[in-house]
């Protein structure tokens, strides 16, 4: 929760509680209630509450492990969400190296999937070669979540000279 006078030097997006838009409503709800009272007053409710239907065992998930997320399959769900979902305990299987782990954090992995199932895979591959340099080769893509969470579509590609390099380097930059 942050202050709405911090909002300019604060780290929105840092994976902690709401996203960066909502911890500025909230930040301005609470300066408003500060400043106008009770007519701003306002329930917190956590999506955890809403959402446990949603994350069955065997549903494919984003999971939070330590300090990084990864996609993973639910093994264990909490019976109840409790009151702080802090506190709540999903048990996820990492698909990279099959490890189970306990993690207060999921969400839906489909993200990417969803993208690709409307746009067509091959389409949006069809896309990625016409960015690319002329010579580069794309060796595959898969469905990736970064270090911090956010899914994307990872495109692993094969460039036999470093002019090509330099090339998609300024293109990305």
């Amino acid at each position: 929760r942050e202050a709405f006078h911090d909002l300019p030097h604060a780290d929105l997006w840092n994976g902690v509680g709401c996203g960066g838009s909502q911890k500025c409503e909230i930040a301005y709800l609470d300066l408003m209630k500060k400043d106008h009272g009770n007519a701003w007053d306002y329930d917190q409710v956590d999506v955890g509450h809403f959402l446990k239907s949603e994350f069955q065992v065997g549903a494919k998930v984003d999971a939070l492990d330590g300090k990084e997320w990864c996609r993973g399959t639910l093994v264990t769900v909490p019976s109840a969400i409790p009151k702080d979902p802090k506190e709540t305990t999903w048990t996820v299987r990492n698909a990279r190296n099959g490890k189970t782990f306990a993690t207060n954090r999921v969400r839906h992995a489909d993200l990417i999937r969803k993208m690709l199932t409307d746009l067509g895979e091959e389409e949006f591959m069809k896309l990625v070669k016409g960015m690319l340099p002329e010579g580069s080769e794309v060796v595959k893509g898969e469905e990736y979540v970064l270090p911090h969470g956010t899914p994307c579509f990872a495109v692993r590609l094969r460039m036999k000279h470093i002019a090509l390099r330099q090339q998609m380097r300024n293109l990305v930059l």
